[in-house]
């Protein structure tokens, strides 16, 4: 969800956003817990978390809340990867909320924090699950840009007790050194394109120039797209 907002007052409008997820939703971002191996209890609590959404009846299974096959796949997916790193322990499940300035529009993204056995790990929507907070700062998808979270990632009153303690910082991928790797990338795939359509036209034209050059420029950009897929690949499998 991304809205456009003043940059001058971002910081302000984040808290208050932050304050008011936790005043509309503290029953959400608030501990509470059951056992992991107790699937559909799992996963009615994941559901009503992730989707709004409460059981009618006492015995509801997952299919009663109205959700999408997708949906009810997305809350499956997630209480596997609980009962994976949480086995026979009881967890306890909350919301919490990431504001994002990327340019000039704000998004929102919500990442669920799980605690159990004296451990606590967080689970993005990629279903990509982080060891601790800062693990999920430092290797985070959220856009470019400022940052704006609860404290440590856990949602606690202010001393005045009328807002919540907020962090601010900056999205990992908002560095210089991510900028230019972002432009590489851009260019690697420009590269990727016109060897492309060089070979394509040798094929036509059996022009040994066309050939040269679409090697020159697509040996780098394809070796350089192999790489980071390589590493993009390894980086996904360290939060799986």
């Amino acid at each position: 969800m991304a809205e456009m907002i003043d940059p001058e007052n971002w910081q302000a409008e984040a808290k208050r956003r932050q304050c008011e997820f936790y005043t509309t939703l503290g029953y959400k971002v608030v501990w509470r817990g059951v056992p992991a191996e107790m699937k559909l209890s799992l996963t009615l609590m994941v559901a009503e978390h992730i989707f709004h959404c409460s059981p009618a009846a006492e015995n509801a299974s997952l299919s009663d809340l109205g959700l999408s096959r997708t949906e009810r796949g997305t809350v499956n997916i997630i209480a596997n990867k609980v009962v994976k790193y949480f086995p026979n322990q009881n967890v306890h499940i909350s919301l919490v909320l990431i504001v994002s300035k990327w340019k000039k529009h704000t998004v929102e993204e919500l990442v669920l924090r799980v605690e159990g056995g004296g451990e606590t790990k967080f689970i993005d929507k990629n279903y990509r699950v982080y060891p601790d907070w800062n693990s999920f700062l430092g290797a985070n998808r959220i856009l470019p840009g400022q940052i704006c979270f609860p404290a440590n990632g856990r949602y606690t009153l202010a001393p005045t007790g009328m807002e919540t303690l907020v962090e601010f910082g900056f999205s990992p991928s908002s560095s210089q050194k991510n900028r230019i790797l972002a432009k590489i990338l851009l260019l690697a795939f420009l590269g990727m394109v016109i060897s492309s359509a060089l070979v394509i036209a040798y094929v036509f034209n059996h022009d040994d120039v066309l050939a040269i050059v679409g090697a020159v420029i697509g040996i780098p950009s394809y070796s350089y797209l192999i790489i980071t897929g390589i590493f993009s690949s390894l980086d996904s499998l360290k939060y799986s």
